[in-house]
């Protein structure tokens, strides 16, 4: 999901741990995906909660989450 972004219904998004091997790697190429409104992902939080996610470590696979710029997490 977009961080605040009601009308944007989600976006699917997988990765190849082979070509993108840093979390830095990763929000760029979220960046490159969902296109936010306010440019550059940097940060991504858990939909319900708005626990931020700092690594791979705390990813689950099939899970949900919020992608944001600089902005607080704002909830859905």
């Amino acid at each position: 999901y977009r961080n605040g972004d009601v009308n944007f219904s989600g976006r699917s998004v997988t990765w190849n741990k082979k070509r993108i091997r840093t979390f830095d790697s990763f929000l760029d190429e979220l960046t490159n995906t969902l296109k936010l409104r306010n440019g550059a992902v940097f940060r991504v939080y858990t939909p319900h909660h708005g626990h931020r996610v700092t690594n791979f470590d705390k990813l689950e696979e099939g899970g949900l989450y919020v992608a944001a710029g600089q902005e607080a997490f704002k909830p859905l």
